[in-house]
């Protein structure tokens, strides 16, 4: 008897391909499980990691961020107290500008005693007091580097000083200062004159004595006698100063 041939390889059954009903249930399937999936990779997103909740209404802080605190935290004591005294150099170098490191002296106006910035010192003890001027009028300028009125009085203050230097007294102190009051001084003509440093009060302490504010310039005017006669605040024109100088005695011409 015959045998039925097999057409089938290896004895398996030929599946059946599935309904078009069939297919279309699968395929929604598959869509609901996706849709499913994504919902739940969005929560477990948005889920705080253990440890690190942030606070309600605050995102939770990055991995760069968390790493950060975490460094600032494990800073050694060594690092700290580094960083302490660099704060307390640089203190000292701010204080030191205002100041210079002499900041001893007086500052009565009536008795005045200030160290010397640059030129003659009268008695070469490094200081300078109201009395070594007693005998002829005395105009004591104020400047600052920063001072732009500065610049442009100082010459007029020179002129004056070397036109009627036998008949008054002119020096100049540096207030208020935190730049180069030597580029100032080359400038206008004062460099080689007497230059006093103003003390106290981060370097504004005779200036302020006299009734200044910090401004810059001031200037004051001292008899023979060693006595407080005025004080002008603000930029001197060379008129004016040719009125003071003749207030003081001193014969201009």
């Amino acid at each position: 008897m015959a045998t039925k041939k097999n057409n089938n390889k290896n004895g398996k059954k030929k599946k059946k391909k599935p309904s078009a009903q069939q297919s279309q249930e699968a395929k929604a399937a598959k869509a609901i499980d996706a849709e499913l999936a994504e919902i739940a990779g969005v929560k477990a997103s948005n889920k705080p990691k253990p440890g690190k909740t942030a606070p309600k209404g605050r995102p939770t802080p990055s991995r760069k961020a968390q790493a950060a605190a975490k460094k600032r935290k494990q800073l050694s004591p060594a690092v700290l107290i580094g960083s302490g005294v660099a704060l307390l150099v640089g203190l000292v170098v701010l204080i030191t500008t205002f100041t210079g490191p002499d900041d001893t002296g007086v500052v009565d106006v009536g008795a005045w005693d200030l160290p010397v910035l640059d030129g003659d010192d009268p008695n070469g003890d490094g200081r300078v007091t109201l009395d070594e001027f007693a005998g002829k009028p005395l105009v004591v300028n104020f400047f600052a580097s920063w001072c732009t009125n500065c610049e442009s009085e100082l010459p007029r203050f020179a002129d004056a000083a070397e036109r009627y230097a036998d008949d008054v007294n002119i020096v100049y102190v540096n207030s208020s200062e935190t730049g180069n009051w030597e580029r100032m001084a080359e400038r206008t003509g004062v460099r080689d004159s007497l230059l006093i440093r103003d003390i106290k009060r981060r370097g504004s302490g005779f200036a302020r004595e006299l009734g200044g504010t910090g401004a810059m310039p001031l200037t004051a005017y001292y008899d023979a006698s060693s006595n407080l006669v005025d004080v002008d605040f603000g930029e001197v024109s060379s008129s004016a100063l040719d009125a003071r100088l003749l207030q003081l005695g001193v014969p201009v011409g």
